[in-house]
This record gives C-alpha cells, sequence and structure tokens, in this order.
C-alpha cells in the first residue's frame, strides 16, 4: 500500500538527516516556500503539486549540514543532502509504481490525537490566562461542578486548600439574592464569581486590585466560558422526546 510505503520511506529519512518531523504537504506556492526556508527548515518539490518538508529542532546542527546551494548554483556535497536526494528519489519512485494519482499527505512522526474535550479545555487555558495578565492576577483558575479543570498557572497548596471555602462563600452570596443565579465574593487577595451551571471563576491576587476593573474582565470572560462548558459534557445517551405534531 502506497501510504505504508510512504511512511516507512519518510521515518528512515528522518533517522538519516535527524530531523524533528518530515511531511508533504500540497497546496503551496512557490513564493510561500521561499518565504518558510530557515535554517531549520527546508521544502523540496516532489511532483504533481506535492512538497516535501523536513523541519529540525531549533538547537539542531543537522540542517546546517544539509543540500544547501552554494552562490554558484551547485549544491552542497554532504551525506546528509545525499540521503535527501536519495529520499526524495525514493518517494518519486514509489509514485510511478502506484495506481494512485498522488502521494498521500503524511507527517512523521504522527500528531497525537487530540480530543474534543482537550481542545475546549486548551481554549478555556488561554482565556484565563489572558484574564490573569489583564487583571494583574497571580492566577485564575475555573471550578466546574465543585471541580477545579483548568488556570492559568500551577496553583500553591494553599490556594487549592481555600478552593472549597470560597466555593462555600459563592454558593451562600447566590442564595442570598432574589432572582439572581450567581454570586461573587470580594476579598482582600482574591475574586470569584460562579456563572452558567455550578462553575465558578477564582482569581488570586499579590497585591492590590481595582474591584469594579476585575469584575468587569471576569464578567466578559464568563460570557466567553458559557459557550465553551457545555462543550465538556458528555452527549446525551438517548435522544430528546419529541412531542407528536398535533392533529
Amino acid at each position: 500500500m502506497l501510504r505504508d510505503d510512504v511512511t516507512q520511506i519518510i521515518s528512515d529519512l528522518a533517522a538519516d538527516l535527524k530531523a524533528a518531523s518530515i511531511a508533504i504537504i500540497a497546496d503551496v506556492s512557490l513564493a510561500s516556500v521561499r518565504a518558510s526556508e530557515s535554517d531549520t527548515q527546508l521544502t523540496r518539490p516532489l511532483g504533481r503539486g506535492r512538497w516535501l518538508q523536513i523541519s529540525w529542532a531549533d538547537d539542531d546542527t543537522s540542517a546546517e549540514q544539509t543540500d544547501r546551494a552554494d552562490p554558484s548554483g551547485i549544491a552542497v556535497i554532504s551525506e546528509a543532502s545525499e540521503a535527501l536526494e536519495r529520499g526524495i528519489r525514493t518517494l518519486r519512485s514509489a509514485a510511478r509504481r502506484s495506481a494512485e494519482a498522488n502521494l498521500p499527505l503524511i507527517r512523521w512522526p504522527p500528531l497525537e490525537r487530540v480530543t474534543p474535550q482537550e481542545r475546549v479545555i486548551e481554549r478555556i487555558s488561554r482565556y484565563l490566562c489572558a484574564l490573569a495578565n489583564s487583571s494583574q492576577a497571580e492566577i485564575a483558575l475555573l471550578m466546574h461542578h465543585r471541580e477545579l479543570i483548568c488556570q492559568s498557572s500551577e496553583p500553591t497548596e494553599l490556594q487549592i486548600e481555600r478552593l472549597p471555602f470560597l466555593l462555600k462563600q459563592v454558593a451562600q452570596d447566590v442564595a442570598m439574592r432574589s432572582g439572581s443565579s450567581f454570586g461573587d465574593v470580594l476579598g482582600d487577595d482574591f475574586y470569584a464569581r460562579s456563572f452558567w451551571l455550578n462553575s465558578t471563576i477564582i482569581l488570586f491576587f499579590t497585591s492590590s486590585f481595582a474591584p469594579d476593573f476585575v469584575r468587569h474582565r471576569v464578567k466578559l470572560v464568563c460570557r466567553e466560558l458559557s459557550h465553551l462548558l457545555p462543550l465538556l459534557d458528555d452527549p446525551p445517551t438517548a435522544p430528546a422526546s419529541v412531542a407528536p405534531v398535533p392533529e
């Protein structure tokens, strides 16, 4: 199978070139290829709109040993450049032997599969980091169903121990409000606000802060997170019941 053959070829090529990653890409222009060229990235044509893109780690000097052209246009001969040319010829030969029209788009090593929930957590983490930076907070944490699911940085043991007590304070503030489903608590070194369904944002501070500004920023972030948190819940096991259409 062509995909298996190509995967083996580029994995062997990555070992020969000591590359961090190798990918077969498509739909790129020559101008974009030249713009992306650097000491740690090299792109070579494979034909039929396919390109071989090789990347090295920033601290790796193997890229400097690979195919480079001198001012006269003659390629620098080295062991790495020979391995690169040999790999390109092998890929082109595999494409000619196969009945498929083009080489498959493959990356080595394969990217780790990320679940939708992990993508949501990563997006929430960016919001919390931005909130902590804009509010001059030491850390911003998100509690969901009384569990810590995301934070802008690593909390201390003392901050973790204070979380259950702060959640109780927020719950008491919600109970005292009339016609409102959220509550907020302000302290000398923290601010906590509940929102959506049993979710709470907590900020810890190491210096003085402006309460009104922090409330405003937290409110804006809560509005955005209310669209992301439903994506963390598992889908219902049974379809929603639908009332019969009246005759």
